[in-house]
């Protein structure tokens, strides 16, 4: 492991959190270039990071609460938004689930594109999460995001302000979240 993530600049977050804290499993990569995102810089957003031992070394890493904010800020940091939206879906079955700390860390940084995201990835799995879903509603960003920075989006959904696939728009499966062992 570098000594720069030793010496605190860098945190374990993305994939790798979200598999130590069992939002996704280690299968759920399937290239060797999601994997790699391990070091992510902690530059002026250092909250929701805690110190652990990976590896027996003392290193940072972001809590399930900013694993999923980083996921929703930045879905390129695993292979697609499927996995972001299990990681959702997981996240809000699980023990970890806080969505009054995940708004205050959203406030910390300006991204209008994670409520965009949130909201129309928990309006798809938990249409009845409506007083989540207005909070997301009414942070949104005016301008248009994509859903997937991965994917050719070819669809608006106007209420969230997104660019989807068409692939998603048009397959409303739900995910049933993983048992979190």
């Amino acid at each position: 492991m570098d000594e720069v993530l030793i010496d605190k600049q860098y945190y374990v977050g993305s994939y790798n959190a979200a598999i130590h804290w069992r939002l996704l499993d280690a299968s759920d990569i399937l290239s060797k270039s999601a994997s790699d995102q391990f070091q992510l810089p902690v530059n002026k957003r250092a909250f929701g990071l805690i110190n652990t031992e990976q590896d027996g070394k003392q290193v940072l890493m972001s809590n399930p609460t900013r694993t999923i904010i980083d996921l929703l800020d930045k879905p390129k940091l695993v292979e697609s938004i499927y996995l972001v939206e299990k990681a959702v879906v997981n996240y809000t079955n699980s023990q970890y689930k806080d969505f009054e700390l995940m708004f205050q860390y959203a406030h910390s940084f300006p991204s209008g594109a994670f409520y965009k995201r949130l909201g129309f990835l928990l309006e798809r799995n938990f249409p009845n999460k409506t007083k989540l879903i207005n909070h997301c509603l009414k942070n949104i960003s005016r301008g248009y995001s994509y859903l997937d920075t991965r994917n050719m989006s070819d669809k608006i959904i106007s209420k969230w302000n997104l660019w989807i696939s068409q692939e998603m728009k048009y397959n409303p499966q739900k995910l049933v979240a993983e048992s979190l062992r």
